[in-house]
């Protein structure tokens, strides 16, 4: 098996004659690698679910979750959980795309945006300084009889471009909110 990376082959693959246990004389056999969500990495599927959750569910930075992980005696820097965040979302764009088009799927797609509260690392004269400014996230319903999907895209401003990107290649109907309707 080689990996994506840099196609060397896995550690199990370089062992060059069988391994033999000394007591019964019987060829040890390896399993299989399991294929990795991050391949060379100690982030396991059921360790990435923990830390995701923790993140995005429990609201639980980064740097907390290091420290937890530290008073448990296993080392998993911050930049790490970042890393791995972003290579899981690359993963999984793919799935994204076709949850995407399965919100396009039906007759009749619902929008709405809605203001969040974003912690701005940029302060400029539209900021006006402030720590926080106001964002949107667009959610979108659709998807056919029975199969309905919600989709949630985050952007800075409720732009109606947003809304138009989104929508474009769909012949359906769009029913969406009084605000957002004024500006699609």
């Amino acid at each position: 098996m080689h990996t994506e990376k840099n196609n060397e082959p896995d550690t199990r693959e370089r062992i060059q004659e069988p391994a033999v246990d000394k007591n019964t004389k019987k060829v040890i056999k390896y399993a299989p690698v399991e294929p990795a969500i991050i391949p060379k990495s100690i982030a396991s599927p059921s360790l990435l679910s923990i830390i995701f959750t923790q993140k995005f569910e429990m609201h639980l930075p980064y740097y907390r979750q290091e420290k937890q992980f530290e008073q448990m005696g296993a080392v998993i820097s911050r930049q790490d959980m970042a890393n791995w965040q972003q290579q899981a979302y690359l993963r999984l764009e793919p799935l994204f795309e076709l949850l995407k088009k399965a919100v396009k799927d039906g007759p009749v797609i619902q929008m709405d945006e809605t203001p969040v509260q974003v912690i701005s690392d940029i302060k400029s004269a539209e900021v006006e300084s402030k720590d926080k400014h106001e964002s949107y996230m667009w959610l979108t319903l659709g998807g056919s009889a029975g199969k309905k999907v919600t989709w949630y895209e985050y952007h800075p401003t409720r732009a109606g471009c947003h809304a138009k990107m989104f929508l474009e290649g769909y012949s359906g109907y769009c029913v969406p909110t009084v605000r957002a309707s004024r500006r699609v």
